[in-house]
C-alpha cells in the first residue's frame, strides 16, 4: 500500500501543481495586459511632444544649414515699431530727422531688433527638440517597463510549468512503481517454486496466485486514487 499511497500523494500534488500553474499564468498574463495599456497611454500622452520636437528638429537644422525663413514675430515688430518711435523723437530734438545719421541709427535698430529675434527663434525651437527628446525618453522608459515586464511573466510561466513537470514526473514514477511490484511478486513466486521441491512448487503456485491478486488490488487502488 505504500507505492498507492505514495501516488495519490503525488497525484494530489500533481493537482496542486496544475491549478497553480493556472493561476500564475492568469495572474501574469492580467498584469501583462495592464502594463501594456500603461505603456499605450503613456505613448499618446507623449505623442503631441514628441511630434513637435521632431518638426522643430527639422526647421532648426535649416536655421543652421540655411533653407529656413524666419518671420518676423509679433514681440519684434513691437519691438522696431517702439524702437522707431522713440529713435524719431530723439533725432526730432536734435534736428537730424531725415539726415544720414538718422538713416544709419535706423538701420542699427533694424538689424539689432531681426538679430535677437532670430536668436529668439531659434532658443524657441531648440527647447521644442528638448521637449520632443525627453518625451522620447520617457517612451523609450516605457517600453523597458514593458520589456521587463514581459520577460517576468514568461519567468513565472516557466517556473509554473516546471514544478508542474516535477509533480508529473513523481506520478509516473509511482505508477512505474505499481508494475515493478507486480512483477516482483511473480519472479520471487517463481524462483520459490524452482529450488525447491514438488511440494515448494505447489507453495510456489499459490504465491504467484497471491501475488497475481494482489497487483490487481494495487493496481485498482491506483485507478480509483487517479
Amino acid at each position: 500500500m505504500s507505492v498507492i499511497s505514495g501516488i495519490m500523494g503525488a497525484n494530489a500534488a500533481t493537482n496542486a501543481a496544475q491549478t497553480t500553474a493556472d493561476a500564475n499564468t492568469a495572474n501574469s498574463d492580467k498584469a501583462l495586459v495592464q502594463q501594456k495599456d500603461l505603456y499605450n497611454q503613456e505613448v499618446a500622452r507623449n505623442k503631441p511632444f514628441y511630434d513637435s520636437g521632431v518638426t522643430a528638429n527639422a526647421n532648426l537644422g535649416k536655421m543652421v544649414n540655411g533653407g529656413y525663413s524666419v518671420q518676423q514675430s509679433p514681440a519684434a515688430q513691437y519691438e522696431l515699431q517702439q524702437g522707431s518711435r522713440s529713435l524719431n523723437r530723439n533725432l526730432a530734438a536734435r534736428g537730424l530727422l531725415g539726415s544720414g545719421n538718422a538713416a544709419q541709427r535706423m538701420s542699427e535698430l533694424s538689424g539689432g531688433v531681426a538679430a535677437k529675434d532670430y536668436n529668439d527663434q531659434y532658443s524657441r525651437l531648440l527647447d521644442q527638440v528638448k521637449i520632443g527628446t525627453g518625451a522620447s525618453a520617457s517612451a523609450g522608459a516605457s517600453s523597458n517597463t514593458l520589456s521587463n515586464a514581459i520577460g517576468q511573466n514568461s519567468q513565472q510561466v516557466q517556473n509554473s510549468n516546471n514544478q508542474l513537470g516535477q509533480s508529473r514526473a513523481a506520478l509516473y514514477s509511482g505508477a512505474g512503481g505499481v508494475t515493478t511490484s507486480m512483477a516482483n511478486t511473480g519472479i520471487n513466486a517463481y524462483r520459490s517454486g524452482l529450488f525447491n521441491t514438488a511440494a515448494g512448487g505447489a507453495t510456489a503456485d499459490a504465491t504467484i496466485s497471491a501475488g497475481g491478486a494482489a497487483a490487481d488490488a494495487n493496481v485498482a487502488d491506483y485507478m480509483a486514487a487517479l
